[in-house]
């Protein structure tokens, strides 16, 4: 049987998905699943299309066994939709010697009877817990190479279509494995090195930009804190950047965050105003009631508006005041032609809610999680917007 049609039948979901070139591998793989009573191992050899399985199948498979020599490139991003994912369900072994085995994963030396069993019968391993960094390791993380990229996608309610990426910053880490954000950033922030965390999102995001996974028809949304966005030749530095890349500033989306409240909202108009000029698209991110000035934030020139995500859940959930600020606010922001997004959707409920109200697009782990740019295409060949009536 072809790969290919492995991949199209939907008896074929076996649960384990092997990445490997070597026969010896596949066979004793086989065999170990085989004495298990497991189902028929899914064999790939090309690290593409063991990315394409995993996005087009998450929840599916409770193993990926990898050979570092397979995967090549790719490596990294299959563990980043696996060990790198806490949520996948998907234990990684890593087949063969070699170096760099992500945390959480397991390595399997030979293909030994006994230890591709022992592999086979054990769930994901956890990481050690995260502890806290201190400033010195902080900065560390950002110029040694330990910041990595997951993109989300945001799609048109109505058509299905992508709308855009928002990238979402991850900390490989040799010890505590990957780390989410809300484990990192506020101790950035905290360090004062919440500038340092925005310049490395750029320079990872461009380099992203550049490459052959994201599409060129829509934007990249980066996150900036208002206090940085704020500083003295940030807007500069944001084209010198995108110059340098040579990325054209309507391929990138700046959703400025609030680590702190809007205090100057003149200082912010001219700000949003001098992006826009410059051909930046502008997002205003995690929009509720709890925000300060916020129905005067919706004057600014924004080209975008995202909800916030308890807001979204408790307007789907037929909250009252959350439903009447929703439709207050998209039609605010339709009547000055700014997209609405709403963010946290992760059910078909969510979504089809979210739809009676009229929001722009959606985002959420309903439509995708956060991936790595190299599973983008896969992505967006296998995403199909459900119904809405």
């Amino acid at each position: 049987m072809s790969d290919d049609a492995l991949l199209d039948g939907p008896e074929s979901f076996a649960g384990v998905l092997l990445l490997a070139r070597d026969p010896l591998w596949a066979g004793a793989v086989t065999r170990a699943a085989a004495e298990l009573g497991r189902p028929a191992v899914e064999h790939t050899r090309s690290p593409i299309d063991a990315i394409r399985r995993l996005v087009a199948r998450h929840g599916v498979y409770s193993h990926m066994l990898i050979e570092p020599e397979s995967a090549g490139e790719f490596f990294a991003d299959l563990a980043g939709l696996t060990v790198g994912d806490p949520e996948s369900g998907v234990a990684l072994v890593v087949l063969g010697a070699a170096g760099g085995v992500p945390p959480g994963a397991a390595m399997i030396r030979s293909p030994a009877r006994d230890p591709l069993r022992a592999a086979l019968s054990s769930p994901p391993v956890s990481p050690a817990p995260a502890a806290p960094l201190t400033p010195l390791e902080l900065g560390q993380a950002l110029t040694e190479g330990m910041l990595q990229i997951r993109y989300q996608p945001i799609v048109c309610v109505r058509e299905g279509t992508t709308l855009g990426f928002e990238a979402l910053a991850r900390l490989q880490h040799p010890v505590f494995g990957t780390l989410p954000p809300e484990n990192f950033v506020p101790q950035l922030e905290f360090a004062g090195l919440a500038g340092s965390l925005t310049r490395a999102v750029e320079i990872v995001a461009m380099a992203d930009l550049q490459g052959p996974h994201l599409p060129a028809d829509v934007p990249v949304a980066i996150n900036f804190p208002l206090d940085v966005l704020s500083r003295p030749n940030a807007l500069s530095r944001l084209d010198d950047y995108a110059a340098a890349a040579g990325v054209s500033p309507a391929r990138i989306a700046i959703e400025l965050t609030e680590s702190r409240p809007v205090e100057d909202l003149p200082a912010l108009g001219r700000i949003v105003a001098a992006l826009r000029a410059r051909g930046f698209r502008l997002a205003l991110d995690d929009l509720s009631p709890a925000v300060p000035y916020h129905e005067a934030l919706l004057d600014l020139p924004f080209s975008a508006v995202k909800l916030d995500q308890e807001l979204v859940r408790a307007a789907a959930g037929d909250k009252r005041s959350a439903a009447e600020f929703l439709l207050r606010t998209i039609a605010r922001a339709s009547a000055s032609a700014m997209q609405v997004i709403a963010e946290g959707v992760e059910s078909a409920a969510t979504w089809r809610a979210v739809a009676r109200f009229g929001v722009t697009g959606a985002q959420g782990f309903f439509i995708a999680r956060p991936l790595p740019a190299a599973a983008i295409p896969a992505w967006r060949d296998h995403w199909r917007a459900p119904s809405i009536a």
